[in-house]
C-alpha cells in the first residue's frame, strides 16, 4: 500500500509508481558532532547517502515520530460506518427518519445544492431503534456507493407531517464511527464523533425544530400534532476515504520528489530546554513497496 504521512502543516508526500521490481533500503546516513547544545544553538546534522524522501521529527511536542499517525493512500479505502439510534416512547407517527449517502455533494450546505447532489437512501440497510434504548445500526458497507477519488457524505433526514392528531417521534442518533479498510488490511478511523464528521444542518421545510448537533449525539425533537410539515437534514463533511485522522502537528520535509536533490546537511534550532528524541526518517518507495530507515538522536538542550 502506498501511504502518505500528513501533518497540520500540510506536508504532502506523493509516491509515484516506477518500474522497479524491488525497493532498496535507503543508503541515507545522518550524524552529529555533539548531542548537547544550548537553547538557540544551531544543531547541524551532516548527511550522506540517498533516499527518495527524508523527514525530520525534532522530538518536540507535536513533532514526535511516534505520533505520525495520519496517512493518505493512493486509492480510496473500503468505507463503512455505524451508529446507534433510539426513539422516544411518545409520538404516534411511523418511522420518520432516513439515512442517505452521496459522493457528489459539493459541500455547499443549502437546499439548492443538496438537491443538486445524488443521494442514495440506505435506510433499509440499517437497523433503527424502536424504543428509548440505543440500538446499533450494524456496520454499513459503503463500497457500493463509492467513486474513485471522491469522498463520501452521510446525511440523516427527519420528516414531520402536518397532521391534526399525529405527533411526531423524537430521535437520537449516537455512537457515530466512520472507518476505511485499506488493501493491506489496515483499518483507519476517519471520524469517531459528530464533531469529527463536522455535521451541519440544512432545513428544507418548517422552522419549528431542527437537528441539535453535539459531539456524541444528533437529536431531533418530535413535533406536536398540528405543526406544519418539517423536512430537516443534517449532513457530514466530505469524508476523505484516503486519509485517517492523526495527532502529529509538525514535521519538516528535507527531501521529496519535488526537491529532487539530497542535501548534505540540515540545521535546526531548539528554543526550549529539555531532552528530545530526534528522528530522521528516510524512505524509498514505489508501486512495488516501501523501505524505511531511521536515524535517531537523543539531544539535550540546556538553558
Amino acid at each position: 500500500m502506498k501511504r502518505i504521512i500528513y501533518t497540520a502543516l500540510a506536508l504532502t508526500l506523493i509516491i509515484s509508481a516506477c518500474s522497479k521490481l524491488e525497493v532498496d533500503t535507503p543508503t541515507f546516513e545522518a550524524s552529529l558532532e555533539s548531542s548537547t547544545f544550548n537553547v538557540g544553538d544551531t544543531v547541524n546534522f551532516k548527511f550522506s547517502g540517498n533516499a527518495d524522501y527524508v523527514y525530520f521529527f525534532s522530538g518536540e511536542l507535536g513533532k514526535e515520530y511516534t505520533k505520525r499517525t495520519v496517512f493518505e493512500n493512493e486509492v480510496n479505502g473500503s468505507a463503512e460506518f455505524q451508529f446507534t439510534s433510539s426513539v422516544a416512547a411518545t409520538g404516534t407517527s411511523t418511522n420518520n427518519i432516513n439515512v442517505l449517502v452521496s459522493n457528489d455533494f459539493n459541500s455547499v450546505y443549502d437546499t439548492t445544492n443538496v438537491k443538486k447532489a445524488t443521494w442514495v437512501d440506505i435506510t433499509d440497510k440499517v437497523t433503527l431503534g424502536t424504543g428509548t434504548t440505543l440500538v446499533s445500526s450494524g456496520i454499513i458497507n459503503l463500497a457500493p456507493y463509492q467513486a474513485a477519488d471522491k469522498p463520501i457524505f452521510i446525511a440523516y433526514k427527519y420528516l414531520g407531517q402536518n397532521n391534526a392528531t399525529v405527533t411526531q417521534k423524537t430521535w437520537t442518533i449516537g455512537g457515530f464511527q466512520f472507518r476505511t479498510k485499506q488493501s493491506d488490511g489496515e483499518v483507519y478511523t476517519n471520524a469517531s464523533s459528530f464533531t469529527d464528521g463536522a455535521f451541519a444542518n440544512v432545513e428544507f421545510k418548517g422552522d419549528s425544530a431542527r437537528w441539535v448537533i453535539n459531539s456524541t449525539t444528533l437529536t431531533h425533537l418530535g413535533l406536536a400534532a398540528g405543526n406544519p410539515d418539517d423536512n430537516d437534514w443534517v449532513i457530514s463533511k466530505a469524508i476523505n476515504l484516503k486519509t485517517a485522522v492523526g495527532d502529529a502537528t509538525g514535521v519538516e520535509t528535507i527531501k521529496n520528489l519535488t526537491t529532487g536533490y539530497m542535501p548534505t546537511s540540515f540545521q535546526y534550532v531548539y528554543t526550549t530546554p529539555g531532552t528530545y528524541k530526534c528522528t530522521i526518517a528516510s524512505v524509498n518507495a514505489s508501486a512495488e513497496g516501501r523501505k524505511d530507515k531511521l536515524k535517531e538522536f537523543t539531544i539535550v538542550i540546556n538553558p
